[in-house]
């Protein structure tokens, strides 16, 4: 756009809008030939009497970092504009909301140029200068590298890593850059996620907080057997570094999956999900002599309802007959039911009695010493009274005694 300032010609126009018509068509007169006058007295077109206004918009820091270069041509009348020198010249600048004035020498040759400090009303920028050249016979605002940081390359440490980040000037104490870590050249390891912030202090870059990482934070979808669950990831700042979660499936609810981080991203490791994991289960029961106390070890199941067998140990004391039994159930194993004795049930035990044989079934014997008496029948023949007794010995059934007998007949030959 162009700004201009009032000239001589606005004020003396105001002027003749509050004379009478006579004397405005006399100072319509009078102006029309005072401006040819000057004009061919000169050596200048009206367009120097505007004055351009420059924005620079390039840069990013900073008070807005926008440059307006406001050339004040205080040129004489008598300069003679076919020389290539250029005149003494003040030169105004709006950088961001400050204000600076600078004094531009006279007899300067085309093509030279001045470079001045970056001092404005109320701001002097500690690095850079302000450029103005000579081009056909005017000075010019060629540019600026104003700073209170200087543009350019800044090594950080990043966590167990580092790299370099090139950053723009800043245009403020203060001035807080935030850069993507994947930015980073010359990086020691391959960060694609996170930030690095800089702080322009005392005239220099310095970093003042960084979240770089090689893996990101995120969701990461797993399919296990006929089902999928997802499981949230945090940032990892070094490859190699190794999570667990908790294994997020209805079925496979026991358990943990573990990941790990490489320079692709966070990867499945392996894991432990099951419906029933394994553990070592602590089982007690009761018994004449009080309580048995056993551990049994059952194992990883990825199947619900599944049942396993151990055998009727219980610390120093073994049961020669029967098992204990597990079964998987929602909430992880649980005791089932145990058939645990000392001597196993015996479904045809024969004893011969006399010139009889009989045959009898005996219980499991829970423990040791247990009797078990049956009914005196052999066969086709009972008898009036007595029995027969069975003992538990040693974990084995064994023939304790005999009394059957009619009246006062009592057999003495017995085997079995």
């Amino acid at each position: 756009r162009k700004w201009r300032f009032a000239s001589p010609f606005q004020e003396l126009a105001k002027s003749v809008l509050q004379m009478p018509l006579w004397a405005v068509i006399s100072a319509i007169y009078v102006t029309a030939h005072a401006v040819e006058d000057i004009l061919e007295n000169s050596g200048i077109d009206d367009g120097a009497l505007g004055i351009d206004d420059e924005c620079m918009r390039d840069q990013n820091v900073g008070d807005h970092c926008a440059v307006h270069a406001l050339q004040l041509r205080q040129q004489s009348l008598e300069a003679n504009t076919t020389s290539s020198k250029c005149v003494f010249t003040s030169f105004s600048l709006t950088y961001g909301s400050s204000l600076g004035v600078f004094a531009l020498p006279g007899d300067a040759a085309e093509g030279d140029a001045i470079f001045k400090p970056c001092e404005f009303e109320g701001k002097a920028y500690p690095l850079g200068n302000v450029s103005f050249l000579c081009r056909a016979g005017a000075w010019q605002y060629e540019g600026n590298t104003c700073a209170f940081c200087e543009a350019g390359a800044v090594s950080a440490k990043l966590g167990s890593s580092s790299g370099t980040f090139n950053l723009p000037p800043a245009h403020s104490e203060g001035a807080v850059m935030r850069m993507p870590c994947i930015q980073a050249e010359d990086k020691t390891a391959k960060y694609q996620h996170g930030h690095a912030a800089f702080a322009c202090q005392s005239g220099r870059w310095e970093l003042e907080k960084q979240d770089c990482a090689v893996c990101g934070q995120g969701s990461f979808k797993l399919r296990y057997f006929d089902e999928d669950a997802n499981f949230t990831m945090p940032m990892a700042a070094a490859q190699g570094v190794r999570i667990k979660q908790p294994c997020a499936y209805s079925k496979y609810h026991f358990g943990e999956v573990d990941f790990m981080c490489n320079e692709t991203g966070w990867t499945y490791h392996g894991d432990t999900c099951a419906a029933c994991q394994a553990t070592t289960f602590e089982l007690k029961l009761k018994s004449k002599t009080g309580s048995d106390v056993g551990n049994f070890s059952l194992p990883r199941t990825l199947k619900k309802g599944e049942k396993v067998k151990h055998n009727c140990t219980f610390g120093d004391k073994v049961y020669n007959a029967g098992a204990v039994e597990f079964a998987c159930g929602e909430n992880g194993w649980k005791f089932s039911s145990n058939s645990c004795a000392s001597c196993a049930g015996i479904k045809t035990f024969e004893v011969t009695y006399g010139a009889h044989k009989g045959v009898f079934t005996l219980p499991v014997g829970s423990a040791e010493g247990t009797e078990e008496l049956r009914p005196c029948s052999f066969g086709q023949t009972s008898y009036e009274s007595g029995s027969v007794k069975f003992a538990c010995v040693s974990g084995h059934w064994s023939l304790k005694e005999v009394t059957c007998m009619n009246g006062t007949l009592v057999h003495r030959n017995l085997t079995h």
